[in-house]
């Protein structure tokens, strides 16, 4: 689900990408052509949305009310699937594909620019870039990798070499300096991001109503308020809140 900058609502399914319709209450498809589209990732940015699908990346144009698709990433990139998006600085974000590699993509000028990330991605659970613009990429069952602005590899952790519990890693979150990496039976564990031999974990202990409900946690968010969610596997919606 993503809300844009008009505050639109849209909510990509398995069934193509549909937007809530206020006035009627309703959720209507978004089609290109008259075919539905099977989004992947969204980025908003003033007046559009970014969304990536199997078939390259769209563009919804706020004024027009439009859906644009960008022929020039598959002209340059047929071979690319992009997936993931994360903002990359003012003007680019970063096109990431599950199997094939990371591109720039400038969706004003459709500048398409190769990155320095020496890797073949593999299948990816999950991406992340924090403030300092260091990438987290996370293959199924084998911990994540961390990568520098300029490609450099910078450390991988697993649990052979670490205190991470457990190497299905599902999502990120950096607060305050600390990396907080959520995991598929190993419940939260956060990592210090000066020392990444720092490693602590929030699991479920059976009995205290206080801990994780469930140790399988797929996605975690911050809102404004600095209250942090967890949406779990079988285990609903958590709210975590720092107390004295």
């Amino acid at each position: 689900m993503a809300e844009d900058s008009l505050n639109n609502i849209w909510v990509s399914t398995n069934n193509g990408l549909t937007l809530y319709d206020k006035s009627s209450d309703s959720f209507r498809p978004v089609k290109f052509e008259d075919k539905i589209i099977t989004t992947n990732s969204f980025h908003t940015f003033s007046g559009s949305i970014l969304f990536t699908a199997d078939e390259g990346v769209y563009i919804y144009d706020g004024k027009s009310r439009t859906l644009h698709k960008r022929p020039v990433l598959q002209k340059d990139s047929s071979d690319f699937i992009p997936y993931y998006i994360r903002p990359w600085d003012k003007d680019e974000v970063l096109l990431i594909s599950r199997r094939n590699g990371i591109l720039r993509y400038n969706p004003v000028t459709d500048q398409i620019t190769p990155t320095d990330y020496p890797i073949q991605t593999g299948d990816l659970n999950a991406v992340y870039l924090d403030s300092k613009k260091r990438l987290y990429l996370s293959s199924y069952n084998k911990g994540f990798v961390c990568y520098a602005p300029d490609g450099k590899k910078l450390y991988h952790i697993h649990t052979g070499n670490s205190k991470l519990n457990n190497n299905l890693v599902l999502d990120f979150l950096e607060i305050n300096n600390k990396l907080w990496i959520t995991t598929d039976g190993g419940g939260i564990n956060i990592m210090d991001l000066e020392n990444t031999s720092d490693i602590t974990a929030i699991v479920h202990t059976p009995g205290d109503r206080n801990t994780l409900p469930v140790n399988s946690v797929k996605c975690i968010y911050k809102d404004k308020q600095d209250n942090i969610w967890v949406g779990t596997v079988r285990g609903g919606m958590i709210g975590i809140k720092e107390v004295s």
